[in-house]
């Protein structure tokens, strides 16, 4: 594993590499691997394309490395990150539980005060009277959060799957095949909630 962290440094630190704010957690860092690995073959097919050129001890070592190099990606994605992400599943990839996290209401509404004091100028709440904002009546979308993250990942780790790095759990391969109806499911929801509480 030091092997392969060590391919992750940048700038001198070891340290998770900038991942767009769109990209899920370690779904967007296995695509980022695999593309690493993506230009490592691009440069490795172009040598091996240079025929004309004899063979000599220099290029037996970069093809040593370009294949330790690919390993090291490959047992990263498919082991290491694959595996932390599995961890943090808990219930969910199990059926059942995936099943019940998705039979809940869709759509709730809230019946909270939430009180708003302004800051002083030492940081401390002031001493003027606390604005209420009344939240009650207003409906929210009651979609699972958790779960809503491991579509996200989902939809990474299919891309790795194809490719033959990985083997997703049962329940979460499942829950792919749903994942469409329930994308559209939670935008009509937020449709619905946007126009009421506008309302």
């Amino acid at each position: 594993m030091k092997e392969v962290e060590i391919q992750f440094d940048i700038g001198g630190s070891k340290k998770r590499p900038p991942m767009p704010v769109s990209h899920p957690f370690f779904g967007g860092l296995s695509i980022w691997a695999y593309s690493l690995i993506c230009r490592i073959d691009k440069a490795n097919n172009m040598i091996q394309e240079l025929y004309f050129v004899p063979p000599s001890a220099l290029s037996e070592e970069v093809h040593e490395k370009y294949k330790k190099l690919k390993l090291q990606l490959d047992t990263y994605i498919g082991t290491i990150n694959f595996k932390d992400w599995v961890s943090t599943l808990g219930d969910m990839s199990e059926t059942d539980a995936v099943q019940l996290k998705l039979a809940v209401p869709i759509l709730r509404k809230m019946e909270e005060e939430v009180a708003v004091a302004k800051p002083g100028k030492d940081g401390a709440p002031s001493k003027q009277a606390a604005a209420v904002r009344t939240d009650s009546g207003r409906l929210r979308s009651n979609f699972n959060v958790p779960l809503l993250k491991v579509m996200h990942e989902v939809n990474y780790w299919n891309k790795i799957q194809t490719i033959g790095l990985v083997n997703m759990p049962h329940a979460i391969v499942r829950l792919l095949t749903e994942n469409e109806q329930l994308r559209k499911l939670r935008e009509q929801v937020m449709t619905v909630v946007r126009l009421y509480n506008n309302i």
